[in-house]
């Protein structure tokens, strides 16, 4: 639905930070939006493609620019989802000037 890259998801898997760009992008591609948001990762309870639970990757893309980040989440499948959501919330106010950095 994103239109990533096949060749990209054989070669890296889901969850990787170069995918989770490529959403971004796909996002804003699809929907006609500015800012496209994506997340990827692992909630756990149990490692997906030999990535442990709490490893997550959270990107944004703007008309500006482009970032990603890359977490490890202690915690159960709850935590890493809320810390996957505020995340890539925080990172987009970052981006578009709404929240400091750091």
């Amino acid at each position: 639905m994103l239109d990533v890259d096949a060749a990209l998801l054989a070669e890296r898997g889901a969850v990787d930070a170069e995918v989770a760009l490529a959403m971004a992008a796909g996002v804003r591609r699809r929907l006609g939006a500015d800012v496209g948001l994506a997340t990827t990762g692992v909630a756990g309870p149990d490692p997906q493609d030999g990535h442990p639970p709490g490893t997550l990757h959270v990107a944004v893309e703007t008309p500006s620019g482009r970032e990603v980040r890359s977490l490890r989440v202690p915690g159960g499948r709850a935590l890493v989802r809320t810390v996957a959501a505020t995340a890539v919330l925080r990172l987009a106010l970052e981006l578009v000037g709404g929240a400091p950095t750091g």
